[in-house]
């Protein structure tokens, strides 16, 4: 049993070759016979129209896409020549259609996704600080936290904890609540 390997460029070229060969056949047949047929007028007809129609999208798509990269003649094909302005726009298409923040939050919610996330955070946590060596080196990253940067944060803390009590002192109504 033999595999059929189909190429599209063959396949493609055989038909063009058709198309062309069946209407030149068709339109020599009818120029020869002595009264007109309407069985060889229409196919020729039709034939006439799938020629029409396949060279016009064969010429449209070649005008799109081809040469992929540079000029030939002065021509560039229209997606290569605009693949910035079209990748931004699928971009835009992507985030505001698919991936909108609002739709990811929405689902987010439905599916309890935070809350989840917080309860196997605890639970990893919990287990961590359970283990002494764990412990033992956040304790340490403390006590060098304290030791290099202990006076800034003491002066930080005061100095948020001044301007928080000098901003209440200044409105009445927060200091008569």
């Amino acid at each position: 049993m033999s595999k059929t390997n189909w190429n599209a460029d063959k396949l493609d070229q055989r038909f063009r070759l058709f198309l062309i060969g069946s209407t030149l056949i068709l339109g020599g047949i009818r120029a020869y016979l002595p009264q007109e047929n309407v069985w060889v007028h229409s196919l020729f007809i039709i034939l006439m129209a799938g020629n029409v129609g396949y060279f016009t999208n064969y010429l449209a798509i070649r005008m799109l896409f081809q040469p992929k990269q540079g000029k030939v003649l002065g021509w560039e094909g229209l997606v290569p020549k605009n693949k910035a302005h079209i990748a931004d726009s699928l971009a835009n298409s992507v985030q505001t259609r698919l991936l909108s923040p609002d739709i990811i939050l929405e689902y987010v919610h439905e599916n309890g996704l935070i809350e989840k996330a917080a309860q196997n955070l605890t639970r990893w946590v919990d287990e961590k600080l359970d283990q002494p060596e764990v412990r033992q080196r956040i304790t340490e990253y403390l006590v060098k936290l304290l030791q290099d940067h202990g006076e800034e944060m003491l002066d930080l803390v005061f100095n948020q904890a001044e301007r928080l009590a000098k901003d209440l002192a200044s409105d009445p109504e927060q200091v008569k609540t």
